[in-house]
């Protein structure tokens, strides 16, 4: 029976290992949602859902645009943010948990955790804020639509219908940076877990979250138009 049990796990590994979704040039595997899962599990222990291959496929989409754009991500830069984030976390104890996760599996905690938390800072701060030829085009179309509602703030929603134009509510938190918000019978329905829950978490702020409030948000003046959004 013991001579079976080397080829017991092979057959393990090669099932977890099975891929479970390809993102341009990325694969993704049942092991990185399952790591990925676990890892969301740290700040909302509660929350019984498999949001981790959503969260991977999001980042490593970010990913293959930064690629296509001539903005690899590669292995060394990787490394180096694995670096940064050992050197200027805010939450330790948080960091610690999440490597607990991972045990001794190196390769997988730097493509699961470090490469997406690379792909999200660099895409928004990086590459869309630095790059204004990105968004000229509908930079212009916002403008003019702006100067059009400050006559007439009350307007808003009206003539957005009118110019057959979307508007998109996003709720920004320290924890999961900017989130859609979702309506169902007119009722908002928001991501995760309400700010009550998450203002009670320790540890639980993410960089990409204190990024938009401090230097997106919170700069914003009535009539101003961001180009980061």
């Amino acid at each position: 029976m013991l001579r079976f049990l080397p080829l017991l796990l092979f057959l393990f590994s090669c099932t977890r290992n099975s891929p479970v979704a390809k993102v341009g040039d990325y694969t993704l595997s049942e092991k990185d949602a399952a790591y990925r899962s676990a890892v969301i599990k740290i700040y909302f222990p509660d929350d019984n859902r498999n949001l981790g291959l959503d969260q991977l496929v999001r980042a490593y989409t970010y990913a293959q645009i930064l690629k296509n754009h001539g903005h690899e991500i590669t292995p060394e830069l990787v490394q180096k943010e694995d670096q940064r984030i050992d050197k200027n976390t805010a939450a330790p104890d948080s960091l610690a948990k999440i490597k607990g996760v991972f045990g001794n599996d190196k390769e997988s905690y730097l493509k699961d955790f470090v490469f997406p938390t690379l792909a999200e800072r660099t895409i928004f701060y990086d590459f869309f804020s630095k790059d204004p030829s990105i968004h000229k085009e509908s930079r212009e179309a916002a403008q003019i639509f702006l100067n059009t509602v400050l006559t007439d703030p009350k307007a808003f929603s009206a003539l957005a219908a009118k110019q057959k134009r979307s508007v998109g509510e996003f709720w920004v938190s320290l924890t999961e940076g900017l989130s859609p918000v979702q309506k169902q019978e007119g009722t908002r329905i928001l991501p995760n877990a309400p700010p009550e829950v998450m203002r009670k978490m320790e540890g639980g702020k993410s960089e990409l979250g204190q990024k938009w409030v401090e230097e997106i948000i919170r700069p914003l003046k009535p009539g101003n138009i961001s180009p980061k959004v």
